[in-house]
């Protein structure tokens, strides 16, 4: 099926983010009779988000409004069914690449080649840097050819480059995000997702199944839990599949080139798999030999206070294109959590501070990439191959930039690793 448009490239205005984004505006409503002041409102609704004298010190610098009123006295009663906003100032968000590069689009699908380094969603301390924002700008352009605001449908973590699809319109949202929870197994899926990486140590099989269960531990400044192999099962402990095939040996590097091609859509599926083999991906600083993290949970948590960096845990992909579709169709941040989103509030518009050695999901450094994404269209039927070159360190001898038409995702400047 042809497209409406070749590959092109989408970045920021002028190549450059702002240096402080534009903060959020957080809204409660509250659900009949209120008898708590404003002051006590957010120190009991938000207390993991700031102490109460950060909420003093907010009401009193006017950042907090009743009814579209701002209101300085603390003090101040909460009338009955009140809609309360809370507006963040502006902070200023980790390095991130400044563009998307389309690889092909219709009205209903848009293919992308994320960069490594680039966000997907709002999460954590990105808000504004974020694979969300430039397709919004790809949409201020193509506003009449296109169904609808781009969505990503599934995931792609911070650090992995190649191919995200995303949908335009609810109907491609909803079925593309169906076909991506359930792919079935080799060659009996609506799905296949073909990824390339670089594993520390030679990989003895020429190629295997990786079948590790994946599941939430308990791990400090991550709501909810850290995704890692869970072997034993267990509550919450989900069934992954993988299979990875070897495609070279570097001897002298100790390290192996493989493809994996993945049957579940699980939260760092690969990167845990391999590290269950024995093989972690090389430059991962957060996943070691097992699948568990390279800190353990009860050491990390003697550096770490009772503070969450909240919103970095990842989310699953069904729970993504949801996040994405709301995102997209412009939902206001509201009531779950200040502190969601955006990391937990300190009162300014400063970032959370990480406790020190502390790593995170979605800090870079490995080497991972969506090559190959193969699906059923979600308005004709018609199966799409999208694929995406490697970068250079990931690419075969016969592999070359002829391949494709766009340049690879350049390797991640040093202070975003």
């Amino acid at each position: 099926m042809p497209p409406f448009g070749g590959p092109c490239r989408v970045e920021v205005p002028g190549g450059k983010w702002s240096d402080v984004n534009g903060g959020l505006t957080y809204t409660d409503r509250v659900q009949g009779a209120c008898s708590a002041t404003l002051l006590q409102f957010y120190a009991s609704k938000h207390a993991s988000s700031a102490p109460i004298e950060h909420w003093r010190e907010a009401i009193l610098a006017g950042r907090i409004a009743i009814n579209g009123q701002i209101v300085f006295d603390p003090q101040a009663p909460v009338p009955p069914n009140a809609i309360l906003e809370f507006r963040r100032p502006g902070w200023a968000e980790p390095p991130a690449p400044t563009f998307l590069d389309v690889l092909w689009w219709d009205s209903h699908v848009v293919a992308v080649h994320k960069p490594s380094g680039l966000q997907v969603l709002p999460a954590g301390p990105v808000h504004e840097r974020c694979t969300l924002t430039l397709l919004r700008r790809f949409h201020e352009q193509h506003a009449a050819e296109l169904k609808g605001m781009p969505a990503p449908v599934h995931r792609l973590g911070r650090g992995t480059s190649g191919v995200l699809i995303c949908a335009c319109s609810e109907a491609a949202r909803s079925k593309l995000s169906r076909d991506f929870v359930d792919h079935g197994a080799a060659n009996e899926g609506r799905l296949r997702k073909v990824y390339r990486t670089l594993v520390q140590g030679l990989v003895e099989a020429d190629q295997g199944e990786i079948v590790v269960p994946i599941g939430r531990i308990e791990y400090p400044g991550v709501r909810g839990g850290l995704y890692a192999a869970r072997p034993d099962g267990g509550p919450g402990a989900k069934p992954s599949s993988s299979h990875y095939t070897v495609l070279r040996r570097d001897q002298a590097a100790k390290t192996t080139l493989v493809d994996v091609e993945i049957f579940t859509g699980r939260p760092h599926q690969i990167r845990i798999h391999m590290a269950a083999l024995g093989h972690p991906l090389v430059g991962d600083p957060l996943y070691a030999p097992g699948g568990l993290p390279l800190l353990p949970p009860a050491a990390a948590a003697e550096q770490s206070d009772t503070t969450q960096l909240a919103g970095q845990g990842a989310l699953s992909e069904p729970a993504a294109a949801a996040a994405a579709g709301q995102q997209a169709n412009g939902a206001a941040a509201a009531g779950g959590g200040v502190g969601r989103g955006a990391g937990a509030w300190d009162g300014s518009g400063a970032l959370p501070q990480r406790p020190q050695g502390l790593v995170m999901p979605g800090d870079c450094g490995y080497l991972l990439h969506s090559r190959v994404l193969e699906f059923d269209h979600p308005v004709t039927g018609e199966r799409v191959l999208a694929t995406c070159l490697p970068p250079p360190e990931l690419r075969l001898p016969s592999e070359g930039e002829a391949a494709q038409a766009l340049p690879s995702a350049p390797a991640v400047p040093a202070d975003m690793q």
